[in-house]
């Protein structure tokens, strides 16, 4: 039976100090451990979002293995959102195996009964059981003939804004922002699909957007990347104060015309953390802010157009 969830007098809305964040990490992994224990890199994964999201640091390897309905037990007092968000971890720690053992997605539909939590992105798991900004790039500017769906354009605008360059690793790191600034769950669902295409492979392209580039999510640094991004989302609100946005539904030419530093501030984007620095995480206009092929095929635009090629200051290796 899922354990109720708490009544105003109840509710726990303290941030989680160093030993609830352990307890929450187990739980997440226990959810989405396959019989021969988790793997090397979804300890990695948890325990960097973890730290990011909390400041306290967690030792995946050595957390105990527990109970889905202790588990629910242990977070008796939080709130529905907050037990939504570690469905979503278990979810994503599903999705980096590969296969997904099918006591795995059982596991993680278990974990999310008891917690009280009915969502889609379950359904996912036991399936797989600026105009600079696109000239560099050789990108056609959105509503010219072959540029990109407007869905894909309406994403962009969060690379600027965040600071995030166009590689593969950088789509994570965009849409990991994208998933935890909306208290929406189909924002989550965004970043399973990304993982999916660029860490798995288990889509081979979806709405119309990406081609699957597997085995990105695990490249060195990146679990640093993706917490500090889920943090960044997290610290971020709407324009207008709202608590969440859901930045894939924005009106950005309300604010075309404004300082990027102002628009930031507007939508509490702070800045990157030093480690996702250390780790690679690059802008749009710097070292390793673009990939070789969107490099040559900006370079190849230019000629076409027989005019100079500029990247803008972004280049293909950090």
């Amino acid at each position: 039976m899922p354990v109720p969830f708490p009544g105003p007098d109840d509710l726990d809305l303290d941030p989680p100090n160093a030993a609830e964040t352990a307890r929450s990490a187990a739980g997440v992994l226990s959810a989405a451990r396959p019989r021969g224990g988790n793997s090397e890199f979804q300890q990695l994964l948890i325990a960097a979002a973890f730290e990011a999201m909390t400041g306290h640091a967690v030792d995946a390897a050595s957390l105990p293995v527990v109970d889905a309905s202790i588990y629910a037990e242990q977070l008796r007092r939080r709130a529905p959102m907050y037990r939504m968000r570690m469905v979503h971890m278990m979810v994503l720690a599903a999705l980096v195996l590969r296969p997904i053992p099918p006591e795995v997605a059982a596991s993680v539909a278990d974990f999310s009964r008891e917690l009280g939590i009915d969502d889609g992105l379950l359904r996912t798991v036991e399936q797989f059981a600026n105009t600079q900004f696109y000239r560099a790039r050789g990108f056609a500017v959105p509503g010219d003939p072959g540029s990109a769906p407007p869905l894909l354009a309406q994403h962009d605008w969060v690379h600027v804004l965040a600071d995030y360059g166009t590689t593969v690793e950088a789509e994570l790191e965009v849409f990991a922002l994208i998933a935890r600034a909306n208290d929406d769950p189909r924002g989550f669902s965004l970043l399973a699909m990304v993982v999916s295409l660029f860490e798995t492979g288990y889509l081979e392209h979806d709405a119309g957007l990406f081609d699957a580039f597997p085995d990105q999510l695990s490249h060195a640094g990146m679990t640093l990347r993706i917490g500090d991004a889920l943090r960044r989302g997290a610290l971020s609100h709407g324009p207008d104060g709202e608590p969440d946005v859901d930045f894939m539904q924005v009106d950005w030419f309300r604010f075309a015309d404004q300082p990027l530093d102002e628009v930031r501030r507007r939508f509490a984007v702070g800045p990157k953390s030093a480690n996702a620095l250390a780790a690679g995480s690059a802008s749009p206009w710097g070292p390793g802010g673009i990939s070789p092929t969107q490099l040559a095929n900006g370079m190849r635009l230019a000629d076409t157009a027989a005019v100079p090629y500029d990247s803008f200051g972004a280049t293909a290796v950090g």
